[in-house]
């Protein structure tokens, strides 16, 4: 590996290897708003923990960001529980890696958000009928890996993010108390 050649790819190859990830998403892909959390990435959170939740109340989210990824479909499993009705929405997306170093981005990582499919439909089935202001297809990335191993080698092409929303603890709560 010579010097300045990022993960032992030459620039042809990194092109090369860029293109054919990103060809499938272009095609088949939608746009996404993507809300990389800065906490993680190094950002404080000025020590502030919400009661309720015990989690740092005023975070630190970059963006949204206007990005191209494939999400697959939702899968909505509505529960009964003693307090009523709830639900979970999971759903997985593929981010290349070109797209975030497209954009300078941080990579992406548990407790990020994402928002696909803006549109009323999705917006009114994610949230259950109920009209809320704001919320919609947001959802907060629960794993993330790479992926994306391209001719057998090392290199990683993108990132496999999984995805949760629950109408217990919304994502969309996250990034309205922003700093």
């Amino acid at each position: 590996m010579r010097e300045g050649e990022e993960f032992g790819l030459t620039n042809y190859e990194q092109s090369l290897f860029y293109s054919v990830a990103q060809e499938h998403v272009n095609i088949i892909g939608t746009t996404i708003e993507y809300w990389p959390n800065a906490v993680s990435n190094g950002k404080s959170y000025l020590g502030v923990t919400d009661p309720l939740y015990n989690e740092p109340a005023k975070r630190a989210f970059l963006g949204p960001y206007i990005i191209k990824a494939y999400v697959s479909y939702l899968d909505i499993a509505p529960t009964p529980g003693m307090e009523g009705w709830s639900s979970s929405v999971d759903s997985t997306a593929y981010i290349t890696r070109a797209e975030i170093e497209k954009y300078g981005l941080p990579a992406p990582g548990e407790t990020d958000i994402i928002r696909v499919w803006n549109n009323p439909y999705w917006n009114q089935a994610v949230t259950a009928g109920f009209d809320i202001p704001g919320a919609g297809t947001y959802f907060s990335v629960t794993d993330c890996r790479e992926d994306g191993m391209l001719f057998d080698t090392p290199s990683f092409m993108g990132f496999t993010l999984t995805l949760r929303r629950t109408t217990q603890q919304t994502p969309e709560r996250k990034i309205t108390n922003n700093l």
